[in-house]
């Protein structure tokens, strides 16, 4: 289960062990969450968020939509890379990126991931 993106707390993973539709799992803490993505036509169709232990405050929930927005060309990405073309060296895959807001965020991510 890498985690492929943390945000102060926020741990962002793929289980590796899993199936479709594409998806990432978010924990804070002891709260945990599924992000799903719903492609059609190429492009994601629809975006679905369900947490599936604990709470996450109405604050935390709009900033890990924010972020999920933001980043559903790299999760995807990443998704397609462990499932569809079955890479195996996770690690390769592996971002850990702290920054201070999500703007200074997505600036690093995209410094960093140039050709995704």
């Amino acid at each position: 289960m890498p985690t492929i993106l943390e945000y102060f707390g926020l741990m962002f993973r793929i289980y590796t062990a899993e199936h479709q539709p594409p998806h990432v799992h978010v924990v804070d803490g002891k709260n945990e969450m599924i992000i799903r993505y719903f492609p059609k036509d190429g492009k994601v169709a629809r975006v679905t968020y369900e947490v599936t232990k604990g709470k996450f405050s109405p604050a935390k929930l709009s900033e890990v939509k924010t972020i999920a927005k933001a980043f559903q060309g790299y999760f995807l990405k990443v998704w397609f890379d462990i499932f569809v073309m079955q890479k195996t060296s996770i690690s390769k895959l592996v971002v850990e990126i702290k920054a201070k807001n999500i703007k200074e965020l997505q600036k690093k991510y995209l410094n960093n991931h140039e050709n995704l």
